[in-house]
């Protein structure tokens, strides 16, 4: 992990769950990434008009707009955020997730419950230039 360095990287975190996003905000914090927070995909959108991210993590099961739809809008929209990978953090298994995931607007998944490790792994992979 130490010979990935994601230090400084702008990720937004959307989960309607303030304990999921206390634990993923810790989790990435020990990594020296800058966590930003949205409770809603409204929330994000918001967040994703307003400035430019490194990468998005995504709930998929939020009441009102859940991380489907939310990422179909910002793929769909004139954001700065567009192009902006979107992973998305689901409790499914991760053959269910990638068959989930399949045919959407999310770049990959990560299974909760996660390691440190394998999301910095996973983060390093969207973002090595």
């Amino acid at each position: 992990m130490m010979d990935k360095d994601l230090t400084g990287l702008k990720t937004l975190v959307v989960d309607d769950n303030e304990i999921n996003l206390f634990v993923v905000e810790k989790f990435l914090k020990k990594a020296g990434i800058d966590v930003y927070k949205a409770q809603s995909g409204d929330e994000a959108l918001d967040a994703l008009n307003a400035q430019k991210f490194d990468i998005i993590l995504m709930d998929l099961n939020m009441p009102v707009m859940d991380g489907y739809e939310t990422a179909e809008k910002i793929r769909n929209s004139q954001s700065i955020n567009k192009e902006t990978p979107i992973i998305a953090l689901t409790a499914h298994s991760a053959f269910e997730a990638k068959e989930l995931i399949k045919g959407t607007h999310l770049d990959d998944f990560i299974t909760k419950p996660f390691e440190l490790e394998d999301m910095v792994d996973k983060l390093y992979l969207f973002v090595q230039k």
